[in-house]
């Protein structure tokens, strides 16, 4: 790791019951920057994501991912109470899943921000909702889930995976759902947020176009493998490998 790593994964791999679905993946995060990992259904990039966050309980995992001088890997539930959620949160592909339907939304920020010791700030939570725009705070905040839009859903799960001002957030295909011009909206939201707070924000996508916009860096997964990583431009405008070119090729036929 260098001084500017905020996170350095070293040849993951992730099997289970002796198959490999992630295979030697290596990559690092650094401090302040949009990364995406590029994929289709299937090629691991969620699962990727899912090791940061110590979420793979049932599976295999070999490697090493560091951060603040810790190999992750080690971690045993204890020790990932202090980081997930602190310092590393995720945004999940469908926040109507994610949200309770019984409970306003600012009583499921008062929950969250209880489970890890912290007082409830209206004030720093009026700023958060405010940054990924949405209006009337302290309306919104005695609303319930089924009250909002899908985008507006989406924004306060942004805002909820925030509250604890992690240092790296993960964002796993948070527009998939969502209508194009809604997903439109929410990556420029999460562009923002993330300059505003300057942290690091890692991109989980199958699409080529919001990854090329957003990310400064893109890496390439393919059954299991990151075939090709780089400066997003780069790497999309002169692709090394064959999948990446592959890639490519399939997103002009679809705009002919």
């Amino acid at each position: 790791m260098t001084n500017t790593d905020l996170v350095s994964v070293d040849n993951l791999s992730v099997s289970y019951d002796g198959v490999k679905v992630v295979k030697e993946v290596s990559f690092t995060l650094k401090q302040n920057e949009i990364f995406a990992i590029i994929g289709e259904s299937g090629s691991g990039k969620s699962t990727v994501a899912k090791a940061l966050l110590g979420l793979l309980e049932q599976a295999d995992l070999t490697g090493a991912i560091h951060y603040g001088g810790d190999n992750l890997l080690t971690y045993g539930p204890k020790e990932w109470q202090g980081v997930r959620g602190v310092d590393i949160a995720m945004i999940y592909q469908n926040p109507g899943n994610y949200l309770n339907p019984f409970k306003r939304i600012g009583e499921q920020m008062k929950v969250i921000l209880a489970s890890h010791g912290k007082a409830y700030d209206e004030g720093d939570i009026l700023n958060l909702l405010e940054a990924v725009s949405l209006p009337r705070g302290k309306a919104l905040l005695e609303s319930y889930p089924f009250q909002l839009s899908g985008g507006m859903q989406q924004r306060v799960a942004i805002v909820m995976s925030l509250l604890i001002h992690p240092q790296l957030l993960i964002a796993d295909e948070p527009t998939s759902a969502l209508d194009v011009l809604v997903q439109q909206d929410i990556v420029k939201v999460l562009e923002e947020v993330q300059q505003r707070l300057q942290n690091t924000l890692l991109f989980i996508t199958h699409n080529i176009q919001i990854a090329r916009r957003l990310a400064d860096r893109v890496g390439i997964m393919h059954e299991g493998v990151l075939v090709e990583i780089g400066k997003t431009e780069e790497v999309l405008s002169n692709p090394q490998h064959e999948y990446t070119k592959l890639l490519l090729q399939s997103l002009q036929e679809v705009k002919v």
